[in-house]
């Protein structure tokens, strides 16, 4: 049976493994059928290969990672799996590349100017929850999230590490806008949504061709279009890109983050805004406005002493 993805379809060198024992590839092999394989290992198992046409070590031990998990062995003479691409390997290989080529192409939402921070909006961390479901934490450690157990007053209880993610993130000055082109994006709606300390008016606003004024929202019915985000106070406001028939995996997010320009206020960091604390008065005021106080306004008065309380 011929080869059905795009990538291998029509390739004699791959057609050829796929039906014959003899055309098999192994190590020391050649040209653009080895880079298509190895084009394939990346994108179905991340295996981070230079797609340079050669069979080398690296790629061998990629193709034995990919049949291990798969436990593609020949039981009628391997008990394991080899670091060979035969049939086996090929038909297992163009099935997936088949339903990989059938998803969607994911939007990308590409800041131009200016482009992304050095440093994404939220620090990336890792931490650990323990959850009392085994068949969850379980999921969680196969799902390469981590495991273990961790002590309780109940014994043992699985543990699973997840992330808090991290979200790519640009940063203009309020009066100034970004340029930021949206990939893949027909059938996308586009949200520009403000989370902290919400108010009337919005810190940022978007600017879209073929509509009149600034938005907020807005359904792409293109795949591609630079839009622009002008910044109107600060705060960090997220574009959101979603697609309900999709789900949500296929969510894409940029912060943007509009800086707060005004000379007394503190700023960890261009991610991170608050809104300032004042106190009533500082220190040194609270001094001077004492020293005004008479002093006998602050003595305690002096009852006379007698066993009944003082009448007042």
């Amino acid at each position: 049976m011929p080869l059905q993805s795009r990538l291998f379809a029509g390739d004699a060198a791959l057609e050829a493994a796929a039906n014959s024992d003899p055309a098999h590839i192994t190590t020391g092999a050649r040209g653009p059928h080895v880079t298509k394989i190895q084009t394939a290992l990346n994108i179905l198992d991340n295996a981070g290969l230079n797609a340079d046409g050669v069979y080398g070590s690296g790629t061998a031990a990629a193709v034995l990672r990919y049949k291990t998990k798969r436990s593609i062995i020949n039981r009628s003479y391997q008990s394991s799996a080899d670091n060979i691409v035969g049939k086996m390997t090929m038909a297992s290989l163009d099935e997936e590349m088949v339903a990989h080529e059938a998803k969607p192409a994911r939007l990308r939402i590409v800041p131009v100017s200016p482009g992304l921070n050095a440093v994404r909006a939220v620090p990336s961390l890792n931490f650990k929850i323990t959850l009392g479901n085994a068949d969850i934490a379980a999921a969680g450690a196969a799902a390469g999230a981590g495991g273990g157990t961790t002590k309780s007053l109940f014994g043992p209880v699985p543990r699973v590490t997840l992330p808090v993610f991290s979200i790519d993130s640009v940063t203009i000055d309020p009066g100034q806008t970004a340029q930021i082109d949206i990939k893949n994006g027909a059938g996308f709606q586009l949200t520009l949504t403000d989370f902290q300390f919400a108010t009337g008016s919005p810190s940022a606003v978007m600017l879209v061709p073929g509509i009149n004024g600034p938005v907020n929202h807005f359904t792409l019915n293109v795949d591609s279009i630079r839009i622009e985000v002008k910044g109107i106070r600060w705060g960090s406001p997220i574009l959101f890109a979603q697609n309900s028939r999709l789900g949500p995996e296929f969510t894409e997010k940029l912060v943007v983050n509009v800086r707060d320009l005004r000379p007394d206020i503190f700023h960890p960091s261009d991610t991170h805004h608050h809104e300032p604390v004042r106190e009533p008065m500082s220190g040194r005021k609270s001094v001077r406005r004492l020293r005004k106080i008479p002093t006998w306004a602050l003595r305690s008065p002096k009852w006379p002493r007698t066993k009944s309380a003082p009448q007042l």
